[in-house]
Formats: structure tokens, sequence, C-alpha cells
């Protein structure tokens, strides 16, 4: 989902009996590059399934060579013949140092490799850009997950071979693709310490592929995925279209998310939200309003819906940011007071582009509610600690909403 909540780092099912123990991490932590899947799929002469029938894994330093030769069992793209034996090479930087040359045989890794035509034989592009680790390389899938459909647009066909195996995964094993999710005091925050187990993280893995896929491709998949019965599939396509700045996630989110958070990982949906920044939909700005203010107990649930109620801070969303500037966390606290400030100054939507080049922080044409007064109380960020601290700035914007809130929500 566009990022989500933490690496993983895995082997196919019933590779390595070490997966069973649970994957824990705190999160977010992103150590390895993000997949990206469009990327793959554009360079890659040939996509296919495959597993690595033999070769050897050599590794100096932080580089790491991988000669290996793969047993095709599916084409996704390109002319390779299923049944055929390819040899390739797979070269670039390993996710551990080895301080001194190494070399050990390959595993029998199992899943959709990219691949390019080089001097006789194929180079790997790795899904992870730059990993030199057989694992960071494929697009790991169940050994007895079902095809998908195959289409003439292979960014498609390579999507719907994950969708087919998060059906699967789903279907054999729902009851375990929930993670654990326990909190961590980290200073003035509450850090989400996530734990996998071996499904968990299968389906954590697929997912995260699938939101590298580019935007046209994969919109349409999270749009299927939201519709499934299965309540895993539904969170992992409410998560997408939250991060593709769709509409229909914030909408879905507030209908469903009491439900979907007692069987199914909700954390990439939460996280989500901090990334939206679609203000054309007020049903859908709206949407996060309620997330903000429900009681659902759910871990950094209000931090993230007011955060993207600071980013849109649209007239929708200013009673929401009024009633949070009572929030004893801090951070909320924080985006109430932000998100208010950017609303009086009309200040643009912190879109991504915005926020790399500090547009957001601009007041606009029309700034009917601005005075000397609401710039001397208009508080657009710092240390979280210091938003609890701002009781005056609090006292003045309850005054000012009493006096202007029925002038603000008049169309």
């Amino acid at each position: 989902m566009p990022t989500l909540l933490h690496q993983k780092q895995v082997w196919p099912a019933g590779r390595t009996a070490a997966l069973m123990l649970l994957l824990c991490s705190i999160c977010p932590a992103p150590l390895v590059a993000p997949p990206d899947l469009a990327a793959a799929v554009r360079e890659a002469d040939d996509v296919v399934v495959a597993r690595i029938a033999s070769g050897r894994v050599r590794a100096s330093g932080s580089e790491v060579t991988n000669d290996v030769t793969l047993q095709v069992t599916r084409v996704l793209k390109g002319s390779a013949v299923p049944g055929a034996r390819i040899d390739c090479v797979l070269q670039g930087r390993g996710y551990f140092l080895a301080p001194t040359p190494t070399a050990a045989d390959a595993p029998p890794v199992y899943g959709i490799w990219f691949l390019k035509k080089a001097e006789g034989r194929y180079a790997i592009i790795p899904r992870r850009p730059g990993s030199g680790d057989l694992p960071e390389a494929v697009v790991a899938i169940p050994d007895e997950a079902p095809p998908g459909s195959t289409d003439r647009d292979a960014a498609l066909t390579v999507g719907n071979q994950l969708v087919a195996a998060l059906r699967w995964l789903a279907a054999r094993h729902g009851g375990e693709l929930k993670p654990t999710v326990t909190a961590q005091r980290d200073g003035d925050r509450w850090v989400p310490s996530v734990c996998l187990g071996l499904f968990a993280s299968q389906a954590y893995g697929l997912a995260e592929d699938l939101e590298s896929l580019p935007d046209t491709t994969k919109r349409g998949l999270y749009r299927n995925l939201a519709r499934e019965a299965s309540p895993h599939l539904r969170a992992i396509g409410i998560a997408g279209l939250i991060a593709a700045n769709d509409p229909e996630g914030p909408k879905l989110a507030s209908a469903e998310l009491s439900e979907l958070a007692v069987s199914a990982n909700v954390q990439p949906i939460i996280q989500n939200l901090n990334f939206y920044h679609n203000p054309e939909d007020g049903e859908a700005v709206r949407a996060i309003a309620a997330l903000a203010t429900a009681d659902l107990h759910l871990p950094f649930l209000e931090e993230s819906a007011s955060y993207a109620l600071r980013a849109l801070h649209t007239r929708e969303t200013m009673p929401v940011l009024v009633s949070l500037l009572d929030s004893t966390e801090s951070s909320v606290r924080g985006n109430a007071l932000a998100g208010i400030c950017l609303f009086v100054r009309s200040a643009p939507v912190a879109t991504p582009d915005a926020v790399k080049t500090m547009s957001w922080m601009s007041s606009g044409p029309s700034t009917p509610f601005r005075t000397a007064e609401t710039d001397r109380f208009c508080w657009l960020g710092g240390a979280p600690e210091e938003a609890m601290r701002l009781n005056g700035h609090v006292a003045f914007w309850k005054s000012w909403w009493a006096e202007h809130g029925s002038s603000v929500m008049r169309p």
C-alpha cells in the first residue's frame, strides 16, 4: 500500500522453517528500498513465474553476485517458454555485510522474476532497485496459489497474479493474516510494533508489491479487492485506494473500519490516511473527519486522520479541527492548530509536491478570515510537545470559532 508499515524479508512458504517464527518490527522503519514493479515490468524483456533450479550466491562486503538457473512455470511477458531453463545473473547490494568473501548454493526461491536479455543470458531486474539478494529480487508467491488471468497489458497481468495469490492466502489462511499490533512509547509519542507470522508476512509483501504497480493498473485492482467478501482483501483494497488518493478509500474506511479491525490488518489503512490529499470530494473529507473522532481505540487512527485534515484544511474539516484542540495527544492537537491556521490563510492543500516546495505554507489569493491577530496565533508546526503548551492558542481559536464558525460554514 505508497509505502505501508515496515519491511519484510520472506522466503516462499515451506522453504525456511525459521520463518515460522514471528517477524516483528517497529513501524515505520523502511530499511531497504521499496519495490518498484512498475519500472521492473516496463524494463523487462521477459517476466516469468519460475523457481531457482540451481545456482551459486557469492558475497563480498556489501556486494552480492548470483548465478542461477530458473525453471520456468508460466510466462507473463515476452518470448520465454514454459518448462524452459533460463540462465540468469543478479548483481547488487546485499542486505547484510559479508566481512570475508563467501559462496553458497542458491535457495530454491519461487515467484515472479523480471528478466532483461544481456550478452547471451538474462540479467535479473530486482523488484527492489539495487538489491542483490534473491528474496528481495523476486515477487514471492505461494507455491500453491493459482495463476491469475493474463492481459495484453503486462503490468495488469502481474497485478492479476498478485491478486490471485492474495485470494488464495485469504481463503486458506485467513485466520493467520491479522498481525499482532502493540504500541511502545518513544519519547512523547507511541510507535506501533507489528508482529507478522509467515502467512501475514506473505500477504503484506504481496500488498506492498501491488502498491508499486502503475497507478492506472492498481486502482482498478484495488476497487475490485475493496468489494471482496474477505475482510483481509477489503482492507488491502481500501488502504490502496486511500494511498491512490481515490475518494472511495476514505468513504469505505469510515463505513467499514470498525468491522475490519476485528479480523484484518487495518494498520495500512490508518497509516495511508497521512498521505490523502484530495479535497475535491466533500463526502470523502467528511469521512476522514468522522474517522478522526470515531470511538474505535485503534492505534494512531486519531493522529493519522487529524494529519489528513490538516493537509486538506477545507471548510468541511474545520468543526472537527476545532474539536481536536482538546485532544490529550500532542500530535493531534498540533495537527488541529496547524490545520486551522492553514484554513484561515487559504493555504494550498499540502500535496507531496507542495510539501517538497514548501508552497503549502504560503497564503492563498483570498484570505477573508486572516487578520493580524490570527497571524499572532498561527502555529504551523514544530515539536509535537510544544503544541501541548500552547493553551493561549487553543483558547484564542475556540473563541474565534465561536464568533466566526457560522460564517466559515456558510456556502
